[in-house]
């Protein structure tokens, strides 16, 4: 059964995948040391966490994004902030170590 819901865990990150294009930033890290990889697919950028990460805030070092962002599985909101080189992600409703969480970040994307 665990297998069946990481599955369908994987499938809400379909639209940062298929049809999309790389970003001028491939990839960064968050300052937990998780990978993160981008795809923008028209205005619109994909942030994608590799992992499982949990809690209300997720820093990404050396990345430069402003606008407003939802988590792509839920739509819940995300506010981003800058912090020095960083930028921090804020979540309305936090982050619960769903596999791979996909940030979308519209206008972000050009």
């Amino acid at each position: 059964m665990s297998r069946l819901r990481g599955i369908g865990e994987s499938l809400s990150t379909d639209e940062a995948i298929y049809d999309t294009r790389p970003w001028h930033q491939a990839e960064a890290a968050t300052t937990t040391g998780l990978p993160v990889t981008f795809t923008r697919k028209g205005a619109t950028l994909y942030v994608t966490v590799i992992g499982r990460p949990t809690g209300a805030k997720l820093v990404v070092k050396d990345l430069h994004i402003q606008g407003v962002a939802t988590v792509l599985a839920d739509d819940s909101m995300v506010r981003i902030a800058s912090q020095g080189s960083d930028t921090a992600f804020v979540f309305a409703k936090p982050l619960d170590g769903q596999l791979s969480p996909v940030i979308r970040v519209p206008g972000a994307g050009s």
